[in-house]
């Protein structure tokens, strides 16, 4: 099963008001996939507070937003918890999120047992998968995991996850179903209302307040519940650190994820090293 191509990650940091306004992350996930009926994308997201109950957000609605973001940039160089959950044994809820089928399993557990398999097919190397998603270097903290099968061929289309804030910026760049330390990377990272960085192979821009209240203008802040089907809505909370920074991650480089903990910035070199 192939991976995805031309993935594009989007961080924001978002509030939600039924958990007493809560700080959590938004994350965008999109990409180009040619989806054969069995291809079966598994995302891990951290979930350090044992969540088992996840904003679902329909990523069609932000094709205008992303083209805006996008254009802020030069082109890239090549170089580069919600309450109210389902009994442990109840099968997970497949939920239709624009052009994806998908459920959230609240851990490794829950992957293992609860996915409903007459809703997606088993992927024949799952046990393979489940070693990279639990692999503690790729990993180092508890997850939560994104089961996503793609409905039709998409381009530049994906789905988001609203998740409570980890105490870090994550960007699920590791590929889960490959076996090498070294693999093929085409993805770009945006990181909005975080310090200032660019690094060595991106850029990053500031804004006015005015700016970014243009560019936001008629962002939708719906979301459905992962745990219980419910309709819920998120805020931006983008604080006064009017910033978005940018890093095109692409090339042969060793298998890994990108976390930024508040005061780090992005490796000069986006792996440590190229081959």
């Amino acid at each position: 099963e192939g991976e995805p191509e031309s993935t594009r990650l989007v961080n924001l940091p978002v509030l939600v008001a039924e958990t007493g306004g809560a700080p959590h992350k938004f994350l965008m996930y999109t990409n180009d996939l040619k989806a054969p009926t069995d291809q079966l994308m598994i995302v891990p997201i951290p979930n350090p507070s044992g969540c088992t109950n996840f904003g679902l957000v329909d990523a069609t609605k932000y094709k205008g937003f992303r083209k805006n973001i996008e254009g802020l940039f030069p082109k890239p160089r090549s170089r580069g918890n919600f309450l109210d959950s389902a009994p442990r044994s109840a099968p997970l809820l497949v939920h239709e999120v624009g052009n994806y089928s998908i459920s959230v399993a609240p851990n490794l557990d829950d992957l293992e047992h609860r996915v409903n398999w007459n809703e997606f097919k088993l992927p024949s190397d799952f046990e393979r998968r489940k070693r990279t998603l639990s692999d503690p270097k790729l990993l180092p903290f508890p997850c939560a995991y994104v089961i996503a099968k793609a409905n039709k061929s998409v381009k530049d289309d994906g789905f988001g996850i609203v998740y409570p804030d980890p105490g870090f910026d994550y960007f699920p760049t590791a590929h889960e179903d490959n076996g090498q330390a070294v693999v093929q990377f085409d993805a770009i990272c945006y990181n909005c209302f975080a310090p200032k960085d660019a690094g060595r192979f991106g850029h990053a821009c500031s804004f006015s307040e005015k700016q970014v209240q243009l560019l936001f203008e008629g962002f939708p802040t719906d979301m459905l519940m992962s745990d219980t089907g419910k309709c819920s809505k998120f805020v931006i909370n983008s604080g006064s650190l009017f910033n978005v920074n940018r890093w095109a991650v692409k090339g042969a480089y060793k298998n890994m994820n990108i976390l930024i903990s508040p005061g780090e910035q992005m490796p000069d070199e986006d792996s440590g090293e190229e081959y």
